[in-house]
């Protein structure tokens, strides 16, 4: 038409080609546990579609944040999974008649279902709920508002209709009062939380210019806000801090010279979790640290240099993951520069290490022991 701009084609076929270079060329992400590239890994994201959009939309309909599956044992989420799921698809059900004859229903609902594609690239979490929370609270308001002045639209059966009140009182609860409520319990918990994560542990203080070794730690990730700890209760830095390994299983430590330790998992491999029942914080910690764990293609004998530390692996499990693992560090483990930590879960606060004599070995127990 006259007047009318003329649509550029090239540039779509140049943003193809230029995807298709980079993918070719070794760019993107791939094998990390938190995000899934559906142009690298189509297949694994088509895999991960269902059961991820399953707790995101059951969470979001039932405001049971999705967060509650990094504290349940990983053989437990299946289930929790399917409990998601299951209410999912019931609560969709009572809405599939008044998606069928509204249009300003149908909208909200398809807005809803599409948004939670591209959010299933993420574990399900509460801050992913942006876009779906669009369609969905539409989609919820829209229901409502027929269900309340336009019964009409509703089937003619006695129990359709009966059930499609229950569920408009239900969500109204749930996101109505039950929200308010849980935003009063989430600031509690979050107070506390942070309350006990700013402790300062004992033996923190004065570790400027000395080089700190953590053996074992619950929560790797934690180490990254050392130096916004360290700023905020106005300490120094330490010259380096290291993490050994994972604290969610037993471990023993063995010195095999005077610059090397040993370590060996009690479980299949030093990223195990004990089995401490069907719930326990051991579990969440766990699964904060594998978000940002790739998959590890290590073979036995493998050696990662790493400045000062060289790391060695001993021994595979099954899956081919470490289980028993050397350290060997370029000085004397009994060097006055290092300051050596590890986590006692049996006070739940990190504690100085003692180095064992060469030859000797220690035990650090994990959160099964802790229980005991």
């Amino acid at each position: 038409m006259p007047g009318q701009e003329p649509l550029d084609i090239g540039m779509d076929w140049r943003l193809t080609a230029w995807q298709i270079i980079y993918m070719l060329s070794g760019y993107g992400l791939r094998h990390v546990g938190i995000y899934i590239d559906p142009a690298q890994e189509p297949f694994h994201f088509v895999r991960e579609l269902i059961p991820r959009d399953m707790v995101l939309l059951g969470s979001q309909l039932t405001s049971v944040p999705p967060e509650i599956l990094f504290a349940v044992k990983p053989s437990w989420y299946p289930i929790i999974i399917a409990v998601y799921g299951m209410f999912a698809v019931a609560a969709l059900a009572v809405f599939f008649p008044l998606v069928f004859r509204d249009k300003t229903t149908a909208f909200w609902f398809t807005a809803m279902i599409l948004a939670a594609i591209p959010e299933a690239v993420l574990v399900p979490l509460s801050k992913n709920f942006g876009f779906i929370a669009i369609g969905a609270f539409g989609l919820i308001a829209s229901f409502t508002a027929g269900v309340v002045t336009r019964p009409s639209g509703l089937p003619e059966w006695k129990c359709c209709r009966i059930l499609a009140w229950v569920t408009c009182i239900l969500l109204i609860l749930v996101h109505g009062p039950g929200a308010i409520a849980k935003r009063v319990a989430v600031e509690k918990a979050g107070t506390t939380v942070f309350a006990w994560a700013g402790r300062v542990p004992p033996v923190w203080p004065n570790i400027g210019n000395e080089n700190v070794i953590v053996v074992n730690h619950p929560l790797s990730l934690e180490s990254l806000y050392v130096p916004a700890y360290a700023t905020y209760y106005h300490q120094s830095f330490p010259k380096t801090l290291r993490v050994l390994v994972p604290a969610c299983t037993s471990f023993d430590v063995q010195r095999t010279d005077d610059k090397t330790l040993v370590i060996q998992s009690h479980g299949s491999n030093i990223f195990s979790c004990d089995d401490v029942g069907p719930a326990h914080i051991a579990y969440a910690l766990s699964a904060c640290d594998r978000l940002l764990q790739a998959d590890f293609n290590c073979k036995k004998s493998d050696r990662y240099p790493l400045g000062d530390l060289a790391v060695e692996v001993l021994e595979l499990d099954a899956a081919d993951l470490p289980s028993r693992v050397a350290f060997h560090f370029n000085t004397s483990l009994n060097s006055p520069d290092f300051r050596w930590l590890w986590f006692d879960w049996r006070t739940s606060s990190s504690k100085s290490f003692k180095v064992p004599a060469v030859g000797q070995s220690v035990t650090l127990s994990g959160p099964a022991c802790a229980n005991r």
